[in-house]
This record gives C-alpha cells, structure tokens and sequence, in this order.
C-alpha cells in the first residue's frame, strides 16, 4: 500500500507541480495568455498565487509568486510522500531544498522534452508541407523558442539547418546531470530521491 500511495502522490501532485512550473515559464517568455492550455494553466494556479502575489511581487519577467507555490507544491508533495514512506517529516530546510530542486529538474525536463516536440513539429511541417496548428503546439514553440534563441546566435543555421537544439540539448542534459551532483550533496540521495517530484 505504500507503493500505490506514494504513486499517486508522485503522479498527481506531478502534475501539478508540472502545471506551476509551466506558469513560471509563461510569464517568464511572455507567452500567448490567451492561448486555451494557457487559460487552463493560469485558471489552476491563481488562486494560491494571488494570496502570495502582494508580499512576492515580480522581479522582471520571473513570476516570484508563482515561483514560491511551486516550491511549495513540491515541498508538500515530498512530505506527504515521506510520511507514506514511513520516513516522517523531513527538516524544513532539507526539504525546500529537495523541492527546489525538483522544480528545476522539472523545468529542465519540460524544455528538453518541448524542444523535442518542436523539432518534430518542424520536420513533419517540412514533409507535409503543411502548417500543423494546434493551442498546445503553439504554446510549446512559444516556451521553447527563447531558449533556443542564445544558441542560434552561437551557431546559425547551417545550409538551412538549424543546430541549435544539439547546445540546448547539451545544455539541458549537463544542467541535469549539475542537480544530480548537488543532490547527492544534501546527502540521503538514496532515502529521499525517490520522493522527490522531478527526480
């Protein structure tokens, strides 16, 4: 029962968790707010948000509020997987740092998986010869495109090949391997990393 209890909780709340991750992101890329996947996503998390809106306000284009409940939501996500697990509760400090680094893996996932979708998008719209639209299509292009954009200045495409993706992809994969490192040194990777969203 603990298994199917810790699942779910990883599942569920994963889900969320990816959702407020994704509300960071659209603030943070100016995103298309009227996008439908985007109204869904600002309609799940506003709530919460405008409680934490007015002591955390926004520095720039990063939403801190929505920032902050998503740490929270993995910070809660990985109690309660705690408490199923047996373990207890978890320091305070430990486990904001575990959900903060679940949080960014998540991030990390989502642009890496996104750009993904991208490249395939692009390739069948070469193909086919068609344009293919659709509100999650274009909400990935619109996250995924200014992340992609530092490195098209550090390699233009090429014979009308764009090889860009290849330094995010490095980028992505060594920031990912970068969170592994510093995991392990908060220590108990073995007794907590299976707890963690993003992870």
């Amino acid at each position: 029962m603990q298994e199917i209890g810790i699942y779910v909780i990883q599942t569920l709340g994963g889900l969320y968790a990816g959702v407020c991750v994704l509300r960071v992101l659209l603030q943070l890329v100016q995103a298309d707010y009227y996008n439908q996947i985007s109204q869904f996503i600002v309609t799940a998390t506003r709530a919460p948000i405008q409680v934490l809106r007015p002591a955390l306000p926004n520095w720039g284009r990063l939403d801190i509020a929505a920032l902050v409940w998503a740490i929270l939501v993995g910070y809660l996500i990985f109690q309660i997987s705690a408490l199923i697990a047996g373990v207890g509760i978890v320091e305070p400090l430990l486990s904001i740092a575990w959900a903060f680094m679940g949080m960014l893996r998540l991030c990390l996932n989502i642009l890496f998986y996104g750009m993904i979708g991208v490249i395939v998008i692009s390739w069948l719209t070469l193909m086919g010869g068609m344009r293919i639209s659709h509100p999650a299509i274009n909400l990935m292009e619109q996250i995924v495109r200014p992340f992609m954009a530092p490195f098209q200045r550090i390699l233009p495409p090429f014979g009308g090949i764009d090889l860009s993706p290849i330094l995010l992809f490095l980028a992505i994969q060594v920031a990912l391997r970068m969170t592994i490192e510093v995991a392990l040194t908060l220590g108990s990777f073995g007794r907590y990393g299976g707890l963690v969203v993003g992870f």
